[in-house]
């Protein structure tokens, strides 16, 4: 899966390339957002706050279940056992967004993850991202941007 469902692949095939391709389509997409994101630990969760400026030409809102995600990974050095890959996925926090943001504005918003346990803080690494559910999809959404969080731990 890539871009929030927009692109999905299953079953038998060259998992290498049928991935490949989708990821290398979806970066020749022009971004239909800007988003800057920082965070900070607080205690054992962390804060990250996030400005959307929306510069597609859709107005996002909840109506189209327009969304903010936070999304955090652990890294580590070497796959363990039990781990296919050196990523493990620790927590997410998300918010809709309950005003709209019409072409050309920007909108901050905060979000935060439930506690961090059992985590090596300086291995973690997070993603901040902006989607939607375009009109007369029942399940593809569509992101608009992704970038990763600065300034922390």
């Amino acid at each position: 899966m890539v871009d929030s469902g927009n692109q999905i692949s299953n079953g038998y095939e060259n998992f290498y390339a049928s991935y490949s391709s989708m990821v290398n389509a979806s970066l020749a997409r022009d971004a239909q957002a800007d988003l800057t994101a920082s965070g900070q630990r607080i205690g054992s969760t962390l804060r990250v706050n996030v400005t959307v400026y929306n510069a597609s030409n859709i107005t996002l809102s909840f109506t189209n279940n327009a969304a903010v995600w936070l999304i955090v990974y652990e890294i580590f050095d070497s796959p363990g056992a039990g781990r296919l890959t050196n990523r493990f996925v620790r927590a997410t926090s998300s918010t809709y967004l309950s005003s709209p943001l019409p072409p050309g504005s920007s909108a901050d918003f905060v979000l935060d993850t439930p506690a961090l346990n059992g985590v090596v803080w300086n291995n973690l690494r997070a993603v901040v991202l902006v989607d939607y559910l375009p009109d007369g999809s029942s399940r593809a959404y569509d992101m608009l941007q992704a970038v990763p969080v600065t300034s922390f731990p």
